[in-house]
């Protein structure tokens, strides 16, 4: 999956992408703009990458990532990998 993902040092894109319709793409770009952050990230910044995504979906694929290992949750209530 070839996508375009900057993430700015304060967490925010450089331009939001288009919120995929489908879970396992989803997935995959929540997880790209995790990789592509230099600090961790907050449910409210991952989902400023995405034109029309739901801050709760974000926050259940942020656990679920965590919960499966790919990314971390901070004690601060944000996410790394």
């Amino acid at each position: 999956m070839g996508l375009d993902v900057t993430v700015g040092g304060d967490g925010a894109p450089a331009e939001p992408l288009d919120w995929p319709s489908d879970l396992k793409t989803c997935a995959q770009v929540v997880r790209a703009v995790m990789t592509h952050a230099d600090a961790p990230l907050t449910v409210e910044q991952v989902a400023q990458h995405f034109h029309r995504a739901r801050r709760a979906d974000v926050r259940e694929l942020l656990e679920t990532l965590a919960a499966l290992g790919h990314v971390e949750a901070t004690d601060e209530g944000a996410y790394a990998t």
